[in-house]
């Protein structure tokens, strides 16, 4: 019984978690600027956008992969986009490596401030653990996520409570402007658009999965866990509203103003180790993605080698971009993503996708 949760329910919701947490939630900036900056109350408003964009954009895309057995990125983007998957590689490549740019901003920036490391030691040691974890295969890969999704909710509880938030939720609240709740949907839509955009990449983990119906549900799951890291800091950031709407990283900022020093030092080795882990689990994706379309060429798939030859492009090209700023990368990069994923996936995925599913089903 365990062993088939752990597969059909909780790995698809690690793997999530884990590719998502480095663009999503790892520094804390995401949240302030498409959830807690709508004050506190309306974070709460775009906090449950997020969760039912995630579970049903999640759960229809698990049902399809199952439906058409294509749970290869590649075969999954084909099925789905036809000749218009093109349009979405490369939204997703500028994507990943704004990611990958965020996290490395954020850590360069808070081991510096914390151990006084220059920001180019930092980076150096990021690309070689990123192509060496890359180097170790998917069953290493996929223990490890399994692993930091733990890590990162037990922490993301212990941020929680250090923070004595659970003690002011309700006063936090009932003292909180008034919400403008356009405002709230569009930037929650908008958090949950381009977090989404990340499925293909994990859609590999329908493999474990047995049919359809459980898919489904499987979905569902996986949606609503990778929303519970979100409402944990909204909560624990809200009451530093409107003050924290301009701090680069909230969760280190917040870490210094109540004096946790072992705790600060804690979130700085979390923080490394989410950024290694987020480019790893969206980087397996970008190579079964290839290794798919060369074995449809009756060609060899890449070895290791060329995948951490591949994986190191992509971090040089993100390491060159984080130079921007976080806030800047955040806002701006996030927004407009956002929008063409909506157009370019999400919109397909709940029209198409779900027709072509009835018409296989019926």
């Amino acid at each position: 019984m365990l062993t088939k949760f752990y597969k059909y329910f909780f790995l698809p919701a690690a793997i999530f978690q884990s590719v998502i947490i480095g663009g999503g939630y790892a520094t804390g900036r995401e949240i302030v600027e498409y959830i807690t900056n709508n004050n506190p109350t309306g974070g709460l408003v775009s906090l449950a956008v997020i969760t039912i964009t995630f579970s049903i954009l999640m759960s229809t895309s698990f049902v399809f992969a199952k439906t058409f057995e294509k749970s290869d990125y590649r075969g999954f983007l084909i099925a789905l986009l036809g000749r218009f998957w093109l349009a979405y590689e490369v939204c997703f490549l500028l994507l990943l490596i704004i990611i990958i740019a965020v996290v490395c901003s954020a850590a360069s920036q808070t081991i510096f401030n914390t151990f006084g490391i220059s920001p180019s030691y930092t980076l150096l040691s990021t690309v070689i653990l990123i192509v060496g974890f890359s180097f170790l295969g998917r069953t290493f890969i996929e223990k490890s996520l399994s692993c930091w999704t733990v890590v990162i909710l037990l922490s993301a509880l212990a941020f929680f409570f250090a923070t004595g938030s659970h003690n002011n939720i309700h006063k936090t609240l009932n003292s909180s402007v008034e919400i403008h709740a356009l405002t709230s949907i569009k930037s929650g839509f908008l958090f949950a658009l381009y977090n989404s955009a990340l499925i293909p990449v994990l859609i590999y983990s329908v493999n474990y999965i047995p049919n359809t119906k459980i898919a489904a549900y499987s979905g569902i799951f996986t949606g609503i866990m990778g929303a519970l890291p979100a409402f944990l800091l909204h909560f624990s950031l809200m009451g530093d509203f409107p003050e924290i709407t301009g701090i680069d990283v909230p969760v280190y900022w917040k870490l210094n103003q109540l004096s946790l020093i072992s705790a600060k030092y804690i979130y700085v080795a979390a923080l490394f180790g989410t950024l290694i882990l987020t480019a790893v689990g969206i980087l397996r994706g970008v190579s079964d993605r290839i290794n798919g379309w060369l074995v449809e060429k009756n060609r060899e798939p890449l070895n290791k080698k060329y995948e951490c030859l591949l994986t190191g492009s992509i971090i040089l090209s993100s390491l060159m971009l984080s130079q921007i700023g976080i806030i800047a990368l955040v806002s701006k990069g996030y927004g407009l993503l956002g929008w063409a994923f909506f157009f370019i996936f999400t919109v397909p995925l709940v029209s198409v996708g779900i027709y072509k599913i009835y018409s296989k089903t019926k």
